[in-house]
């Protein structure tokens, strides 16, 4: 049997340090990340010949989307923002740049229950005050709850806009009553099932309060990626594995309306391990 939480597969794939094989024996790490948080846009000039040339569609800071040029609200222009993934006793400390010109923002990292540290729980105006343009905030807390999570701004429509990516807490190796069903756990295997608006999610919303749009999504997109039905050649997601071998895979919904979404894989068998971070019966 492979080493479960075994280094990516995936050559290109940047690690951070954090992002690690978890034992008991060692020392919890203090895991430092910047999000800069401002507004972007789809198939940016940094996208340069995207989607006519897919390669482009991979240069940084691209976001590809599914083909439809539209705002965006993102954390060091990517979407989905960077992975937190970290072991369970790890100290995070996350520290926010807001260079938005007019809008606050927080961060919350959904599933932690912050026991202990709640004033790291980033509800505006209910733990914290927002973090207002152009200013700072460290967020300061101990991974305790492990498991798939997800962290997303609590401000405003920024998490339909894109401001979300994954939160990760690994048990140490053989804490985890399921882990001799996989092989890998890699954190590249996030999956978020999107849904995704044509236009700026805060104009939809309104549009729909007001009775005069509609309330279900324009497309879905998993981890940033789709396409449209007009032709354009807008990559999809791609997620590598060798044959022979089980992953686990971690699937969150960032949505911000009732979209009710079924996941599968065509001709492979799913287990259900966990959901909601509680273990389950396979």
């Amino acid at each position: 049997k492979l080493q479960a939480y075994e280094v990516s597969q995936d050559a290109d794939v940047q690690k951070h340090p954090c992002d690690r094989v978890c034992y008991d024996k060692d020392e919890p790490m203090i895991c430092k990340f910047n999000f800069d948080i401002e507004l972007f846009n789809s198939l940016n000039k940094a996208c340069f010949a995207c989607p006519n040339n897919t390669s482009d569609c991979f240069l940084p800071h691209c976001i590809s989307a599914d083909g439809v040029e539209r705002g965006l609200v993102v954390a060091n222009r990517q979407m989905p923002g960077p992975a937190v993934a970290v072991c369970e006793g790890d100290l995070v400390h996350l520290e926010v740049h807001n260079l938005l010109h007019t809008e606050t923002t927080t961060i919350h990292f959904h599933g932690e229950h912050f026991r202990g540290y709640q004033y790291m729980d980033g509800t505006p105006y209910v733990t914290q005050c927002p973090v207002l343009p152009e200013s700072r905030f460290v967020y300061k807390f101990k991974a305790r709850t492990t498991g798939t999570m997800f962290w997303h701004s609590h401000v405003s429509f920024q998490r339909g806009d894109g401001l979300f990516g994954p939160y990760i807490v690994r048990r140490p190796v053989g804490n985890d009553p399921n882990d001799y069903l996989y092989d890998f756990d890699l954190t590249e295997h996030f999956i978020f099932p999107q849904e995704w608006f044509h236009i700026a999610s805060r104009e939809a919303f309104v549009l729909h309060h007001w009775d005069t749009g509609k309330n279900k999504a324009d497309n879905m997109l998993i981890n940033g990626k789709g396409r449209t039905s007009d032709g354009l050649k807008t990559p999809f997601s791609t997620f590598h594995v060798r044959s022979g071998f089980r992953y686990r895979f971690r699937v969150t919904s960032p949505g911000f309306t009732l979209c009710p979404i079924e996941v599968s894989v065509e001709n492979h068998t799913l287990t259900l391990i966990a959901s909601d971070t509680s273990n389950l019966e396979p």
